[in-house]
C-alpha cells in the first residue's frame, strides 16, 4: 500500500461517523441519492462504501432495502457504522457475482480513479448491477491545485483526477442509459466566482500545500507520516469547513450546483426481481 493510501484511506480520522452523518452537505447528497433509487429496488451494493455511512442512512429512509458494501480500506471497514455486510475489495475487481443487486452505487468514488482503473470500474459496476447504477460526483469542480514543496509536483489536494459536467455524465456508462440526473446545490460567498480562479492560481504559484494532503509522487507530507498528526490535520480541515459554513450565514451568498447524482439503467433489466444473494 502506498504512502498516499495509508495517510488518507487508512487514517481513522477519515471514518468517524460524524464526518459524514453529522455533515449537512453529506446528508444532502445522501438524500438526493436515496430519492433517485427506484421504488421497486430490493437490493443495493455500495462500492467505495467507506465506513458505510450511506448504507446507514438508507437503513433509516429505505429500511426494506437489502444492502452490503465494498471498500479497499481495511480501516474504513473496521469503522463500519451500518452493521451491514462489508467486504474488502477494489472497485475494478469487485468480489460480487454478476447481477448481484438491483442497484450498484458509487458515491464520490470515480473522480479519484486513474484512467485504467476508472474504465474497469465502470465495467465492474455494470457487471454487478442487474438493473441500475447510481453515481455521485462533484459537478463542475473548481480547479484547485496543491504544489509539493519537496518535488514540486502539482496535484488536486483531494486527489480528484477528472471533472464532470452534464454531457460527460449523460454518456458516462459504457452500455447503461442515463435515466435520471440530479444537481445538488450549495451556497458560496457571492464573490467566489469572480476572484476564485485568480486566487487558486496565486495559491498554487505560492506553493499552497495543505496539512491534510500527501504528495502522490514523492510521499511528502507536512505531518511526516505521523498517524496522530494526520488525525489532527483532518480534524483541522473539518474545523475550517465548519467556520466556512458559519461565515455563509453573515456573508452574501449565491447558490451553485456543486454535486451531481446520476441514475443509469440496464437496457434489458425489466425481468429481474432482485431477490438473489448479494455477493458470493
Amino acid at each position: 500500500m502506498s504512502t498516499l493510501e495509508r495517510s488518507q484511506y487508512e487514517n481513522p480520522a477519515m471514518w468517524q461517523e460524524n464526518r459524514y452523518l453529522g455533515n449537512a452537505d453529506e446528508l444532502r447528497r445522501f438524500e438526493a441519492c436515496a430519492r433517485l433509487i427506484p421504488a421497486e429496488a430490493c437490493s443495493i451494493v455500495d462500492v467505495g462504501t467507506g465506513n458505510a455511512a450511506f448504507l446507514k442512512f438508507l437503513g433509516r429512509v429505505r429500511p426494506q432495502l437489502r444492502s452490503c458494501g465494498a471498500d479497499r480500506s481495511f480501516t474504513a471497514i473496521r469503522f463500519d457504522v451500518a452493521r451491514r455486510p462489508l467486504v474488502q475489495g477494489s472497485s475494478d475487481a469487485l468480489p460480487f457475482r454478476s447481477g448481484s443487486a438491483d442497484v450498484v452505487s458509487a458515491l464520490e468514488v470515480i473522480e479519484h480513479l486513474p484512467l485504467a482503473v476508472f474504465s474497469r470500474t465502470l465495467e465492474e459496476l455494470e457487471r454487478v448491477s442487474a438493473k441500475y447504477v447510481l453515481i455521485s460526483v462533484p459537478y463542475h469542480e473548481p480547479k484547485v491545485m496543491a504544489k509539493c514543496p519537496s518535488c514540486e509536483c502539482e496535484f488536486n489536494p483531494h486527489y480528484h483526477l477528472r471533472r464532470f459536467d452534464k454531457n460527460s455524465l449523460e454518456s458516462l456508462m459504457p452500455t447503461f442509459q442515463c435515466v435520471g440526473l440530479m444537481l445538488i446545490h450549495k451556497s458560496d460567498v457571492w464573490f467566489a466566482s469572480s476572484v476564485g480562479a485568480v486566487y487558486r492560481r496565486i495559491r498554487t504559484w505560492a506553493g499552497f500545500f495543505p496539512a491534510y494532503t500527501t504528495c502522490p509522487l514523492c510521499g511528502f507530507s507536512r505531518n511526516n507520516g505521523s498517524a496522530g498528526d494526520a488525525y489532527h490535520a483532518v480534524a483541522r480541515s473539518d474545523t475550517a469547513m465548519r467556520l466556512g459554513r458559519a461565515a455563509r450565514h453573515v456573508i452574501p451568498r449565491r447558490s451553485r450546483a456543486a454535486w451531481a447524482v446520476g441514475l443509469y439503467q440496464k437496457p434489458d433489466s425489466s425481468s429481474f426481481d432482485g431477490r438473489g444473494p448479494l455477493h458470493v
